[in-house]
């Protein structure tokens, strides 16, 4: 997709999100959510860009593919231009469309994660015993929970994408929790021209597992153990094989079991 057309269906899936968020007239009466068609118009617009959007349930599903399961991991999800040496999955879904499907669902940019070392550094003894050897400032962007979907055999699984995250500094999965929105930035490609693109466009990474603490992805963890870029790794006792195909799905709320809008686009 051509960056022109990535940002005339951003924009027009903006306008129309935003048409049904305007508040009604006074003269009118208050409307309780958007136009069944303009909802569905909006739906299916994502969905010829590959996603699935549920703007009533509070969620979005973008395929992705297993790609790494044996080495650190500094990114949950790229485009498969980007980091896919270090990231579990990757798609091909442009990052700008995702990132229109999130600002549907109600995101709203933030600074991403950052951290400096403190003064002074913890003890040998307090670093043995866990304490961080840094000050964090944890993102605090629109939270989101996120699951990985795909069949085993005729099973359909569903898990927490921090389960398919191991912690080597702790010994267990990533703690859970809801990561945060950042939105990202636009960039010039080229210093000499004023056109602008949209930074992940460009370099294809989506959501970090690491602080890189430049704004650059679309979507962070937030935790402390963030500040580590050599303790994430797959958990393999869950991830399936590299190329698995896989939905990941993003909620604004936590799931109690597989949405059934979503069970079919999962590849046997």
């Amino acid at each position: 997709m051509t960056t022109t057309n990535t940002l005339s269906f951003g924009l027009a899936a903006l306008l129309s999100v935003a048409a049904w968020l305007a508040p009604a007239p006074e003269a009118q009466e208050p409307v309780a959510g958007p136009a069944p068609q303009l909802q569905a118009g909006l739906e299916q617009a994502f969905a010829e860009q590959g996603l699935r959007i549920d703007l009533e349930a509070g969620l979005c599903s973008i395929p992705v593919e297993v790609c790494m399961r044996d080495d650190l991991l500094e990114y949950l999800m790229v485009s498969d231009f980007g980091a896919t040496h270090e990231s579990l999955f990757s798609t091909k879904v442009t990052p700008s469309v995702w990132n229109t499907a999130l600002v549907a669902l109600g995101a709203e940019p933030a600074r991403g994660g950052r951290f400096v070392e403190k003064e002074p550094l913890p003890t040998d003894a307090e670093f043995e015993a866990g304490v961080s050897p840094y000050e964090v400032e944890l993102p605090a962007g629109t939270p989101f929970y996120f699951y990985a979907l795909w069949h085993e055999g005729d099973e359909l699984r569903l898990h927490r994408v921090e389960d398919l995250i191991g912690n080597l500094r702790t010994g267990r999965s990533m703690e859970r929790h809801a990561l945060r929105y950042v939105g990202s930035r636009m960039v010039r490609a080229d210093p000499e021209k004023e056109d602008e693109v949209y930074l992940p466009d460009m370099e294809g990474n989506l959501i970090s597992v690491y602080f890189f603490q430049n704004d650059k992805e679309i979507v962070t963890t937030a935790l402390e153990d963030a500040t580590y870029d050599t303790i994430w790794i797959a958990n393999t006792w869950l991830v399936p094989e590299r190329g698995t195909p896989v939905q990941l799905i993003t909620s604004r709320k936590l799931l109690d079991g597989v949405p059934e809008a979503l069970k079919e686009l999962v590849a046997r």
